[in-house]
């Protein structure tokens, strides 16, 4: 008579085994999650410079309308750095300056010059009536679009 171990007839896996897979699957999200929080941290840069720009171009506009004088944003294409009446030159995003630049407008000229008015209206050169200006990250992903109306000088930041 031959008598049996309780763990002979027991499948599964070992302690050994368990630890091991967890440690490969720790190891291969890891990667995922490190190449992941690139596209991330572009995406943050990108928003926190469009914001800080959209907010600039409001401020220049509300003073212009208070103040019943020009203000004048100076944009060059490709820089990340921008100059504001009586503010000087400002940068989009002074942690990330390198990364972010406003890459586009509607229009051919570099620099180009939008003039808020004590009127509440904007101009630029070209005289379209509305201006497109693109911010974007330096591998050109993601981007944000930012719309300037001539006639109200409004600014948002188009979806």
């Amino acid at each position: 008579m031959s008598r049996r171990r309780p763990w002979e007839d027991e499948h599964g896996f070992t302690l050994i085994e368990l630890l091991v897979t967890i440690v490969i699957m720790g190891f291969l999200f890891s990667i995922v999650a490190i190449s992941a929080w690139g596209g991330w941290m572009d995406g943050f840069q990108v928003n926190s410079a469009t914001n800080q720009l959209v907010a600039d171009l409001r401020q220049a506009h509300s003073k212009a309308m208070n103040r019943l004088a020009d203000q004048t944003v100076t944009l060059t294409k490709g820089s990340s750095q921008y100059v504001m009446t009586g503010a000087g030159t400002l940068d989009l995003d002074e942690k990330s300056a390198e990364d972010v630049a406003i890459v586009n407008w509607s229009g051919a000229t570099t620099p180009i010059n939008i003039v808020f008015k004590g009127d509440g209206s904007a101009t630029w050169p070209g005289g379209a009536s509305t201006l497109t200006l693109t911010v974007s990250a330096a591998d050109g992903d993601p981007n944000h679009d930012i719309e300037i109306s001539a006639a109200t000088s409004r600014v948002k930041v188009v979806p």
